[in-house]
């Protein structure tokens, strides 16, 4: 069996974003920047046999290049290069032909390419950040100043998938100098830590070579209060009768102190565990917790119980709220917090308490579930489960906590299998009793220390009836990586409703020109570009989605709940 895998980067010099794309599907439109040289890199993967691929592209200015080349097994990289004549947006598009499998595998792709004047595509990215909490700020205006002593204020542009990026600098005019725009740091009480930037040169790309990328700044007094919060729930896995739930709490103000108190409202019937909040109470089925010295942003989780008899898909909210003295922007202080109920009926699973994205700075424990079940004809004298360690748990901090039937388990420290024997149980046949035709085994472990973002647990176990080939279970997989933050603009009349919503969402304050969402996974799985500033979103499931939200003042990322 042959597979290809493209994979389409706009790259440049110091700067690059990706798309991947599998083969007859594409996702999403993929759209460049304003720069000098636009840099396609064509990824094609095959396997056993080698291929003849063509791949062409339709510039949309006119012209067009075709590759054709062979794909040995692997990997093989074509890369094309462009540079438009004029400023404008081109829609252009890409196709590959397999000569193996006679037939386009991508059938003209759509791309939009912006274009800058030639004379002036330099651009650059810079951060800055207040230094004693890392901070970023968004929509930073910068002083540029050319070597003729010429400035130049310059806001930034949202540009997906890269951030905010600073267009419209001569390539000729280097040296730049870029200082923080002194009337931006007095409003927001503020000083440049840091020396001048410089702009040494542009490569080909238009791409600014640079001395720093970071600019730090700190406060020149306590300043104004905004905090904020936002939340998720995760792993809502029914058998296991609780929940995940992740909050993140934000001092988004130049004071460096803010005495908040969040509150989080739960549905008659679930419980949270306080254990893991600071002077935490739960009444009238609201949790409240106080947070000291909140300074920039900090997570926090907890778990909460729910009644395993739920039916799988229910939605689960969690109304947010926090409050702290002197805050100036109140709309960012409420939020809500949903998931969905997992309660698929599989006899033979894993099963893990932790959500799929977990904390890089917390030494997480780990507490998995295994079941099985007979679906034969005739009782299992004997069951075996084999399971094998992930190398990022602790293997000396295995234990036990319980079993359906009498076990006995070994723990083997160089292969990292867990081997647990069930002697015979005579485990019944689910068609003649079927509670007395399932097990289980539950354990916990501790995450290894020193993980990074990136660092992924997956385990995976294997069951043996008597003595027929293994029952393999999923696969659980747990991922370091810190949770999305969104920057909220204080200054947008951007709003987004009804929210919940049943199909269709309306936007109102800014004219919309297209619509990103994302689901919980961080995947793509709508990309549309509107004009009424109403969508139809009735082909999605119900759940939590993250919606990216371009206007003519740039691009915001907002929290939507489809019931």
């Amino acid at each position: 069996m042959k597979h290809i895998l493209f994979l389409l980067s706009f790259l440049c010099a110091g700067m690059s974003f990706s798309q991947v794309i599998f083969a007859g599907s594409p996702t999403d439109t993929l759209i460049s920047f304003p720069q000098c040289n636009h840099v396609i890199g064509v990824s094609v993967m095959v396997g056993a046999n080698e291929d003849v691929v063509t791949i062409s592209i339709n510039w949309g200015d006119g012209t067009s290049t075709d590759s054709t080349f062979v794909a040995n097994p692997g990997y093989t990289m074509s890369v094309f290069q462009h540079s438009f004549s004029s400023p404008s947006a081109y829609d252009a598009n890409y196709t590959v032909y397999s000569q193996l499998l006679d037939s386009n595998i991508v059938d003209n792709a759509a791309l939009i390419f912006i274009a800058a004047s030639q004379g002036n595509c330099g651009y650059f990215g810079v951060s800055t950040f207040l230094q004693a909490t890392n901070f970023l700020y968004a929509d930073v205006p910068m002083d540029v100043t050319d070597n003729n002593g010429v400035t130049t204020t310059i806001f930034p542009v949202d540009v997906p998938w890269i951030g905010q990026v600073y267009f419209g600098l001569n390539l000729n005019n280097t040296p730049y100098s870029l200082n923080i725009n002194p009337q931006w740091l007095s409003n927001n009480g503020l000083i440049q830590l840091s020396d001048t930037t410089t702009i040494i040169s542009f490569y080909s790309s238009g791409n600014a070579e640079m001395n720093t990328g970071l600019i730090p700044v700190a406060c020149t007094s306590q300043g104004q209060t905004d905090v904020a919060i936002e939340g998720g729930i995760w792993n809502l896995v029914a058998p296991l009768e609780y929940g995940i739930a992740t909050l993140n709490l934000c001092n988004y103000g130049c004071s460096n102190i803010a005495d908040v108190e969040v509150f989080v409202e739960f549905p008659s019937g679930l419980i949270p565990n306080l254990s893991s909040l600071p002077n935490a109470n739960f009444n009238n089925d609201t949790l409240s917790f106080f947070v000291s010295n909140l300074i920039g942003c900090q997570d926090f989780y907890f778990s909460f119980s729910f009644p395993g008899n739920t039916p799988p898909s229910t939605l689960i909210c969690l109304p947010l709220s926090i409050t702290a003295n002197d805050d100036v922007y109140l709309l960012n202080n409420f939020n809500t917090a949903c998931g969905l109920t997992l309660n698929s009926y599989d006899p033979n699973d894993k099963q893990v308490n932790q959500p799929t994205v977990i904390n890089p700075d917390t030494q997480e424990t780990f507490n998995y579930q295994i079941r099985f079940q007979n679906d034969g004809n005739f009782p299992a004298v004997n069951v075996v489960v084999r399971d094998t360690i992930s190398e990022n748990l602790d293997l000396s901090t295995f234990r036990l906590l319980q079993t359906s039937h009498p076990v006995a388990f070994q723990v083997n420290p160089l292969t990292r299998e867990v081997t647990f024997t069930f002697n015979a149980i005579w485990l019944e046949s689910s068609d003649v009793d079927l509670e007395a035709s399932q097990g289980f085994i539950r354990y916990e472990i501790q995450e290894k220390t020193g993980l990074v973002e990136g660092d992924a647990i997956e385990n995976t176990a294997y069951i043996f009836f008597d003595f027929n080939p293994p029952i393999v279970t999923n696969t659980t997989i747990n991922t370091n990586a810190y949770p999305l933050s969104v920057i909220q603009n204080a200054n947008s009349s951007l709003t987004m409703y009804p929210n919940p919503s049943s199909g269709q969402i309306n936007f109102s304050g800014d004219q919309v020109q297209k619509v990103v969402m994302y689901d919980v996974l961080g995947q793509v799985v709508l990309s549309k570009f509107i004009t009424n500033n109403s969508l139809s979103v009735n082909n999605l499931n119900r759940g939590l989605y993250f919606v990216e939200v371009h206007t003519n003042d740039g691009m915001q990322t907002k929290r939507l709940v489809l019931k």
